[in-house]
């Protein structure tokens, strides 16, 4: 049997690393979640704003009041602990593949 025929000689890629290019690297869009995040969080961010500024007119009176859910310390501490759970429970959902 014939020998393999030897193997190409192989060209080592270099890397630019710290710098200037480290820090834009941080502005990349090929391979990069942020595009698609802000996809969801722009439009969220939006639709906030908007209804903050529209409860500070007193567009939503409603939101306002002294007595609304969104000034119970409880409502939030059950929100945040809800999302800190979910974002966990998903970590550990996605190590264990």
């Amino acid at each position: 049997p014939a020998a393999p025929p030897p193997p190409a000689a192989a060209v080592m890629i270099t890397y630019t690393s710290g710098g200037i290019w480290y820090f834009l690297k941080l502005f990349q869009c090929k391979g990069s979640v942020f595009p698609s995040a802000l996809m969801v969080a722009i439009p969220c961010t939006a639709i906030s704003a908007t209804l903050k500024i529209a409860i500070d007119r007193g567009y939503l009176p409603g939101f306002a009041a002294d007595d609304s859910i969104l000034k119970e310390n409880q409502a939030w501490s059950g929100f945040s602990f809800l999302v800190g759970f979910l974002v966990v429970f998903r970590t550990s959902q996605a190590y264990s593949r």
